[in-house]
């Protein structure tokens, strides 16, 4: 973002270009919910060492799932990052190549990808982990929406998605699907999480906060949505999002938030 700020072409800022503006905006919303996911993991962390015997589980089905996605997502951020920097991006004098190169290792050295996801759905059918991230979630939920009011889309996301794991966990006819569903609980537990990020910050600034919000229903729109590919996009779709490309999220508060 700082460089589209600060770089030029076609006599405008990067920031500036439609295209260049929508490329952040999707960016922002992959990066930002494994930022969300790995301090909530962390939060949860801290209580399974407390010894409250459900967040263990918890911690169990979210460690998975972070090894999995976050580390997926992470190769697709720094592959688009260096689209923005240009040819600085890819020669060796700068950070970027060598970043591209590390974002690969989280993928391969924490599993492989695939063998993390078979552990997210054995998590499920061996020690119900996925009914306790449930029920956690729900408590989360109900403290966001004490705040921000009823969130049916983020409720109804992790629903839909905790069935189809639970379903493809216990069948195993059905473990081609594996990727996909915990792809899909991944999503639908970081929208949850951001939307409740969103009512802490609220709480604790006193002031509606809703970038996290914003985040979370972009987790919603373009992870867990489905649209026609030849279809003309709905106009102001995405201008919640292309709105957060010019603000400076802070880790402070995010930090805070998840304490």
């Amino acid at each position: 973002m700082f460089i589209a700020t600060n770089r030029t072409a076609f006599g405008k800022r990067l920031i500036d270009l439609p295209l260049m503006r929508r490329q952040l905006a999707k960016m922002l919303v992959t990066a930002e919910q494994g930022r969300s996911m790995v301090f909530h993991t962390a939060r949860v962390l801290e209580a399974a060492d407390r010894g409250e015997a459900n967040m263990a589980k918890v911690l169990r089905i979210m460690t998975p799932l972070v090894k999995f996605r976050t580390c997926r997502d992470a190769r697709k951020v720094a592959g688009d990052g260096m689209e923005v920097r240009g040819g600085c991006g890819y020669i060796e004098e700068w950070s970027d190549a060598r970043v591209l190169r590390d974002a690969h290792l989280g993928s391969i050295w924490e599993g492989t990808s695939n063998i993390v996801a078979l552990d997210v759905a054995r998590t499920v059918r061996r020690e119900d982990a996925l009914s306790a991230l449930e029920t956690y979630l729900a408590g989360l939920n109900e403290e966001t929406e004490s705040v921000l009011g009823s969130q049916p889309a983020v409720t109804e996301a992790f629903k839909r998605a905790a069935g189809l794991l639970h379903a493809v966990a216990h069948d195993p006819s059905r473990e081609v699907e594996t990727r996909q569903a915990a792809s899909a609980v991944y999503n639908a537990t970081s929208a949850s999480v951001m939307a409740w990020e969103s009512a802490r910050q609220t709480a604790l600034t006193n002031e509606r906060s809703n970038d996290r919000l914003v985040l979370a229903h972009g987790v919603l729109r373009h992870k867990l949505g489905s649209r026609d590919p030849l279809a003309a996009s709905q106009s102001g779709e995405d201008d919640d999002l292309m709105s957060l490309v010019h603000t400076t999220l802070s880790d402070a508060s995010i930090a805070e938030a998840a304490q």
